[in-house]
């Protein structure tokens, strides 16, 4: 990762400079602030397993030290990726049935270390041949490479040398625990700047190719955009490499030689890639390799073509990645037939440490990233949940990390998917650790950068170098253990297995050392002995399966399995070459849990033939020869559209909303998340009496919205207004279609948002437009002006009486963020509109940022309720009692239910007349954590009297409330404090009360969520109680909601759509969502149906989502999309009970 070139970057980023030397005092120590994360409740299977055990070096004869020793030659100052570390190679290279391990060091020798059994190994390092003392050594891989059967060892080399001792180096095995050099002879010796080499079959034929990663050496670039100007003044970004020796190299094996065949198929690149894994992406039955790339290079997913290309498809697959691509891995990690992909990166997980150590990305800098097609990057990990192949045949990943628990992990290397408990489901191990904290802001913005100024780091001034060196803070991080629990989360089992042991750590292996069914794990460490992890079981059952494949391919690298036991099925992929610069055993394991036996084994060979195996008894490692059936028909992972089909090309209603393009973090830099992209609103209705439902879509500031009249055929054609092309320059975010003059006949009113202009400003008006019978719309002038920043509208006729309310809630108050813009009601008077809130409802003209209202006689008594939440406000209640609102939400059991809501809908879901509300939050997959017991705080005032309010996002740890923001990004908002906090360590463990005084947090206007799971809530005697969606409706933000009976079975379903890609940028974007359908079971439980069975991809920001009735009886679902085009979706099962 980053040192240098990052520490420059970042300081010409910050916006302030040093200042004195003013400390806090009286504050609780920083250990007592310092921790990884609040208390979570352990779960119970987790006292079934025995435990893992570090084991000593005395006790494995394992003393593996990867000793990095800097002088002026190699520091970490000149050579950025010093402290990457090494890898870690496990195999049987005798053939006595034991793994051996061979660690690579960074500078040499390298050990290799022969398994005797019984976790004793011995050294035979010297007598095998395979020191390799020389050379700057990265990436380990074991594989037989000439198809004898006996597993060979591959070296990466780099480093700032030429010549031989720059080359890679191949270790072929001699049969009798000796092994020769012979790289040259395979045309394997390249003389490039290499990390890792991953070895597979690209074609099926039976020879392994090799993709190997390489980088550049001007770290100095590695985090500058590189653009080139076109003729006609646009930029473009430039992938090609600058030298010969760092792009990547793909070579063909052409029966015992490799063929350099990169720039012949358009693969050359000049990114720093740390890490290949070679998976078969879109289970075709070729494999596609993903390459993890540090700094600023996006990272690559190549998708194989089948005819010896491959077309880098990472762009489109990903909707975000990491900023800084480490160690990575492939797995089906939720068990649904589909590979997974984890990611690292080099976030901190203490929330001390988050603020000491830095993030660079800056609004402007993502921006312009996003312009030059860098992609959404954001600093911490990434887990890609596959979700299948959309219907437009592109694949499908969600970015969950945050939601399973595992974004943050420090600075990161080694990834490992592993049953370690043998329950089924995949375990995540992750190595970390870097040997000195360059990216420490106190480090970086002071005693770096105050030497540089004064003339640097000479040997006149430092003759030891690590005289310099030891200013860097230096903190070991314990690596993490991660058992999955089976709902996309996974729980930190390291402290409970007692392997919390602070490291440096780098490559890691898994492996089962002693043939007892457990996964062990083994990790290199940097400047201490390597971890031997024994795995001491779980009494789980277990299924291990070895290869011998076709030809050259020995240990059949890239076949895949299936196993059926019950109802649990698994699937895994051979390949050895996982996590960070290693190679974990070459098997397939599978945990079974308490199933004896396997119903079923398929094997699918590299050259996708098959092979099956039936009733194989558990407990046991079997050989599988190469022996086919057949050839394997893929399962097809493509939208089967089920209940859904896309409606595109020239039935689709052509409309694209557009956003005008306002940056909200430029005008208040503490804000959450854009309030100015919450558009566009959508309503349904026959506007022209032809019995056809018609629709209109709002527009953005600058897009007029439009009116679809339906024609007999059931198309859609465009009706352009004149007044709503006069209106323009209004942001719809909500209309609603109503008889606003009692003449029978469908009105407009369409509610102003965007936040993108002043308060007060004329632009906020809400409109009423009056249709003339013919769906010509005019505007009622007469219609009163209240400039507030509208969100959602509600008309509704409480007393029955025909002279309905008409609600709209205030959104948000620009520039002063979270205080409570004005909502307002309106009732006619005779025969005109007038604003009556004073009069029915003072309360709601200030009752906070509403984002959903929406009536429904709650509890039986025949009269409606008025349901009304918002952002950082509860569900709140309602009665119509004598001509006046009565909040009754207390009583309904909604008191404390505060969340970031966006959307409500009312239903009974069951047919048993107690109505439920279904409510869109903003979900767990997110930077912001609550619970009642340790609610989101919001602290807003003008703190340092300039006439801006301030506004903090705050959390609590252990009891204490501390602030969200970074120093740097708080101090560009309030200067002042620069003298209160010259050193970032002094801000990192201040609590807010620290920040401000007592008596400054006491006054400032505070709000708090509670909640951010999006929620179903049920009456139980007279009160609501909160139930949240499974995990996989916890993936983003929830802002429309459709209820019906999708699937024809007479239960009611739910469909939630959202995303919010426009967050800031630590938060990154909501957009895992590809619209969520939960199927209504009969028992009252709502099961999620994934995408690619139901057929609807609502991938974009959807804000609304409706249906409308075709003239040939079809429903169709209409999904409007934030700055992208309207989805039109056709219903399969046509029993809707709208």
């Amino acid at each position: 990762m980053s040192t240098n070139n990052l520490l420059s970057l970042f300081i010409l980023l910050l916006f302030f400079g040093c200042s004195g030397d003013k400390t806090i005092e009286n504050k609780p120590s920083k250990s007592e602030r310092k921790g990884a994360k609040r208390h979570i409740e352990m779960p119970e299977f987790l006292n079934e397993h025995k435990g893992f055990e570090i084991l000593s070096p005395e006790r494995t004869g394992i003393d593996f030290v990867n000793l990095i020793e800097e002088d002026y030659n190699y520091n970490i100052i000149n050579y950025e990726y010093l402290y990457n570390g090494g890898g870690v190679a496990v195999g049987d290279i005798s053939g006595n049935g034991l793994p051996d391990i061979y660690f690579v060091s960074t500078f040499g020798p390298n050990k290799l270390y022969l398994n005797k059994g019984n976790f004793e190994f011995e050294d035979i390092t010297k007598s095998a041949g395979v020191e390799a003392a020389e050379g700057f050594q990265t990436g380990v891989t074991m594989v037989d490479i000439n198809g004898n059967g006996l597993l060979d060892i591959y070296i990466s080399v780099t480093g700032k040398e030429k010549g031989p001792i720059k080359k890679n180096l191949l270790f072929v095995n001699n049969g009798d625990l000796t092994f020769t050099e012979r790289a040259a002879e395979f045309g394997l010796d390249a003389e490039s700047n290499s990390n890792h080499a991953n070895f597979f079959d690209m074609n099926g034929n039976g020879y392994l190719d090799v993709y190997m990663i390489n980088h550049p050496l001007s770290f100095s670039e590695g985090v500058t955009m590189r653009l080139q100007q076109r003729e006609d003044g646009t930029t473009f970004r430039l992938t090609n490499p600058r030298t010969p020796y760092e792009s990547d190299r793909l070579y063909r094996n052409d029966g015992g030689f490799f063929t350099n065949i990169t720039e012949e198929i358009g693969m050359a690149n000049s990114a720093y890639g740390l890490s290949v894994i070679v998976s078969d992406i879109n289970l075709n039955g070729l494999p596609d390799i993903f390459v993890g790339n540090d700094y600023i290079e996006p990272d690559h997913l190549y998708i194989n073509n089948g005819d010896g290309t491959f077309t880098d498809m990472a762009m489109t697959y990903f909707r975000q990645m990491c900023q800084n691509s480490m160690g990575a891995d492939i797995a089906d990690f939720n068990n649904n037939g589909l590979p997974d992909i984890i990611v690292l990166d080099m976030v901190a997980e203490d929330h001390v440490r988050y603020k000491e150590l830095m993030n660079v990305m800056t609004v402007s800098r993502h921006n312009l990233m996003l312009e030059h097609e860098y992609g959404h990057q954001y600093v911490r990990n990434v887990l890609q949940m596959h979700a299948g192949i959309n219907s437009n045949g592109q694949v499908e990943f969600s970015e969950i990390s945050r939601l399973a628990g595992v974004s943050n992990t420090d600075w990161s290397w080694g990834a490992l998917f592993a049953d370690l408990n043998n329950d089924g489901l995949k375990d995540l191990y992750i190595a970390n650790g870097y040997r000195r904290d360059v990216t420490d802001l106190d480090y970086a913005v002071y005693t770096r950068d105050s030497i540089t100024r004064t003339g640097g780091v000479t040997r006149a001034r430092f003759p030891d170098v690590n005289e310099f060196l030891d200013l860097i803070p230096s903190n070991p991080i314990s690596n993490h253990l991660y058992i999955n629990r089976g709902d996309l989360t996974f729980f930190d089992a390291t402290e409970h297995f007692g392997i919390k042991e602070p490291s440096f750590s780098s490559g890691s292996v898994y492996v089962d050392l002693n043939g007892d069914g457990n996964l062990d794990l083994v990790v290199s460490n940097i400047n201490s002995p390597a971890f031997v992890i024994k795995n001491h079981g779980s009494g789980n059952n277990y299924l291990q399966a070895t290869l011998k494949g076709p030809g050259m391919n020995t240990r059949g690298i890239g076949a895949k399995a299936w196993a059926t036991s019950g109802d649990l099925t698994q699937y895994l992929e051979l390949n050895g070459n996982r996590g960070f610069f290693s190679t974990s055993e070459h098997l397939f394991h599978f945990g079974l849990g308490k199933h004896e036996k396997v119903d079923e084994l398929l094997i699918v060979w590299p050259d996708n033939t098959y092979q099956k195996l039936y009733d194989v008894e558990a407990n046991q490692r079997i050989h599988i020869e190469y022996n086919p059936q057949g050839n394997f028909t893929y399962p097809d992972i493509s939208s089967k559209d089920e209940l859904f089909s896309t409606i595109s090309g020239q039935e689709l209603p052509d409309f694209i909303h557009v956003e005008n393009r306002f940056e909200d973090f430029n005008r208040e830099r503490l804000l959450p998340h854009r309030l100015s992209r919450l558009g566009p609103g959508m309503a349904v209705a026959d506007v022209n009496g032809d019995g056809l439902e018609d629709f209109y879509i709002g527009g953005a500031k600058g897009q007029p919205g439009m009116l679809f009249i339906q024609n007999t055929d059931g198309s859609f054609s465009p009706s352009p207004q004149e007044s709503f092309q006069l209106d323009h320059q209004h942001e719809d975010v909500d209309a609603v279609f109503f008889d606003a003059n009692g003449n029978g006949l469908p009105d407009l009113l369409v509610a102003s948002g965007g936040y993108s202009e002043p308060i007060n400003s004329p632009l906020y008006n809400d409109r009423l437009y009056i249709n003339d019978g013919n769906g010509n719309f005019v505007k009622d002038q007469s219609f009163p002006k209240m400039p507030t920043c509208s969100g959602p509208i509600l008309i509704h006729d409480f007393l029955g009486n025909g002279n309905p309310f008409i609600f709209i809630g205030g959104r948000a108050l620009p520039v002063n963020y979270p205080i409570a813009p004005v909502s307002y009601i309106m009732q006619k008077r005779n025969d005109n509109w007038r604003i009556v809130t004073s009069e029915v409802f003072p309360e709601f003209e200030r009752i906070g940022m509403v984002t959903a209202i929406v009536a429904a006689d709650l509890n039986g008594n025949g009269i409606d309720e008025l349901i009304i939440t918002g952002e950082w406000m509860p569900i709140m209640i309602f009665s119509y009692e004598n001509e006046a609102f009565v909040d009754r939400t207390a009583e309904f059991g909604m008191e404390k239910t505060n969340g970031w809501w966006n959307s409500l809908h009312i239903e009974d879901l069951n047919g048993n007349g107690k109505p439920e509300i279904i409510a869109g939050n903003l979900g767990l997959n997110a930077r912001f954590k609550a619970s009642k017991e340790s609610p989101l705080v919001n602290l807003a005032d003008d703190f340092d009297n300039n006439g801006m309010i301030d506004a903090i996002m705050c959390y609590y740890f252990n009891g204490e409330l501390f602030p969200y923001p970074g120093r740097d990004l708080l101090l560009a908002q309030l200067p002042g404090l620069r003298v209160k906090f010259p050193r970032f360590k002094d801000y990192s463990s201040a609590t807010i009360e620290e920040v401000f005084s007592p008596e400054q947090v006491a006054n400032a206007h505070r709000v708090e969520a509670y909640t951010m799971e999006n929620s179903l809530f049920r009456m139980e005697n007279g009160r609501f109680v909160r139930e949240p969606f499974s995990n996989h409706a916890q993936i983003a933000p929830v802002f429309d909601i459709l209820v019906d009976d999708f699937d024809g079975d007479g239960i009611k379903d739910i469909l939630l759509v959202g995303n919010h890609f426009w967050a800031e940028v630590e938060s990154g974007a909501y957009d895992a969502s590809n619209g969520i359908l939960l199927i209504g079971k009969s028992d009252g439980s709502y099961e999620f149906m994934p995408n690619r069975y139901h057929g609807l991809w609502a991938t974009e920001e959807a804000r609304a989502v409706r249906q409308i009735r075709r003239a040939n009886g079809d429903v169709w679902v209409l999904v409007a999309n934030s700055d992208s085009p309207l989805q039109v979706f056709e219903r399969k099962m046509t029993s809707p009970v709208f």
